[in-house]
């Protein structure tokens, strides 16, 4: 049991740290998509057309939606390596003898 525990909390930790990468990077990648955005709608001006700045706006909602994706899909990791870690000191838990 002792094994496997340790097993699960190494499993954990490689899991862990690169979608610990994914994580910040996407959170990097919204907010950089987002500055885009913005910057394309002010270099349109104020005058621009309500079709231009809506054909923006329909151009970034792909994007926002992987972005959302991957957010979604890093937090389901993260959820689960923190399951694998509780299991993990539940097993040391259960293995300390009772005095």
């Amino acid at each position: 049991m002792a094994s496997l525990g340790t097993l699960t909390a190494g499993v954990a930790h490689e899991i862990n740290n690169p979608n610990n990468f994914v994580h910040v990077s996407v959170q990097n990648l919204a907010v950089d998509v987002d500055r885009c955005h913005r910057f394309l709608i002010d270099l349109a001006g104020e005058n621009a057309s309500e079709a231009i700045l809506t054909s923006f706006t329909e151009q970034f909602e792909p994007l926002y939606a992987h972005i959302d994706t991957i957010q979604n899909g890093s937090d389901r990791i993260k959820s689960i390596v923190g399951d694998l870690k509780t299991f993990t000191q539940y097993g040391s838990f259960c293995q300390k003898p009772l005095t």
